[in-house]
């Protein structure tokens, strides 16, 4: 199949997110490509729901400090 024609394309990610993305999916039985797809609609929710500064915060964090951000806007 030309991937031109396709609706889908490939992408390049770091090799311990995609490890992390493999593990998740597996935990939740789902399929590597509809974890990130329901990863991505979670992100683009919050991106809505949560003040700008909030999601600023959120990116700026390490992995695992975000859950106090979100304390404070509950």
């Amino acid at each position: 199949m030309n991937q031109s024609n396709s609706s889908f394309k490939q992408v390049s990610l770091p090799v311990d997110l995609l490890q992390e993305i493999t593990a998740a999916a597996q935990a939740d039985d789902r399929s590597v490509p509809k974890q990130i797809e329901h990863w991505v609609r979670l992100a683009q929710t919050i991106e809505q729901i949560l003040p700008p500064k909030t999601v600023s915060d959120i990116k700026q964090n390490k992995k695992g400090e975000f859950h106090m951000l979100l304390a404070k806007e509950v």
